[in-house]
């Protein structure tokens, strides 16, 4: 990837609390314009990255650069939406935009607050206070506070989580809308559907990035053969259970995930005592993630 093309390049970061690694050499490089979605289990050092990318920590080992300006100094075009969305339950909708207005030293932070209100249909909502806003409404404001610098990156930390499924279809819309207008989004999130409306992808573990590609690539990338066994009468708990394999539950039977040419002998033989025959398919980006999860247990 060249530099040039980059909005923010991370190498080897490293972050210790205590005995405890939450980032082990990770190193990340963003294009302009791209969704990268950062994955992994609770721990796994997501948070602690993008804090370090947005200068709230200081990496104890490593360097980099976020538009332009060297890691840990926070840049102007850079906006950050913490988990919980970061905002005053205490204060109105339209409060809340002006703090943070302000906190960005916005000129004219009346206008800007006006015009974000109605960019993100929150007129009706100006006075009421965010504490009573339900988890959409709640999740709308905390973007558009995000946005209201027209940041060129930004970090956005599961900023899905509770909320229903119409609401994350239209955070997603506003995303792809944002990344057609150039702006670099890294997001961190336990979905695998979201995970496929990136554009790249990152699974984190340990602090420790395990895989990274294109999420209908990843799979590919990790050399794993998937093979869908058609359901049967036999229940889950007969299957064999093999190290070098993971299952996963399908429509209408089972999809066996490894990284080996063949099917080990012991599933061969369950499957013929079963009356099942396995048939080789195309892995998915699922199989990929509960490959990895598998191997961080």
């Amino acid at each position: 990837m060249c530099m040039a093309d980059t909005v923010l390049v991370a190498r080897g970061l490293h972050k210790r609390f205590g005995a405890v690694t939450a980032l082990d050499d990770l190193s990340l490089a963003l294009r302009h314009g791209e969704i990268y979605g950062l994955l992994g289990p609770n721990g796994a050092g997501k948070t602690t990255a993008l804090r370090i990318i947005c200068g709230l920590l200081v990496a104890d080992a490593g360097d980099g650069h976020c538009l332009t300006v060297p890691l840990g100094e926070r840049p102007a075009g850079l906006g950050y939406l913490p988990q919980g969305g970061g905002l005053y339950d205490d204060l109105t909708v339209s409060e809340n935009l002006r703090f943070f207005a302000r906190a960005h030293g916005l000129s004219r932070p009346v206008d800007r607050v006006s015009v974000t209100l109605t960019a993100h249909g929150l007129t009706e909502r100006a006075r009421q206070r965010v504490g009573t806003l339900s988890g959409g409404w709640r999740q709308r404001v905390a973007l558009a506070a995000a946005l209201m610098h027209a940041p060129q990156l930004l970090l956005l930390d599961e900023p899905t989580a509770g909320l229903d499924a119409q609401a994350r279809e239209r955070l997603w819309q506003q995303l792809r809308t944002l990344s057609a207008q150039a702006v670099t989004i890294l997001i961190t999130t336990h979905y695998a559907d979201e995970a496929e409306r990136c554009d790249r992808i990152g699974y984190l573990t340990a602090g420790r990035l395990r895989a990274e590609g294109p999420p209908s690539r990843l799979s590919h990338k990790l050399g794993l053969n998937v093979w869908r066994i058609g359901a049967s009468g036999e229940p889950y708990e007969t299957l064999p259970q093999i190290d070098s394999l993971r299952f996963i539950r399908d429509s209408d039977g089972w999809r066996a995930v490894a990284r080996a040419i063949d099917l080990p002998p012991a599933l061969t033989e369950w499957c013929a005592q079963a009356g099942v025959r396995p048939e080789l398919t195309a892995p998915r980006l699922g199989d990929a993630l509960v490959w990895l999860a598998g191997e961080q247990r």
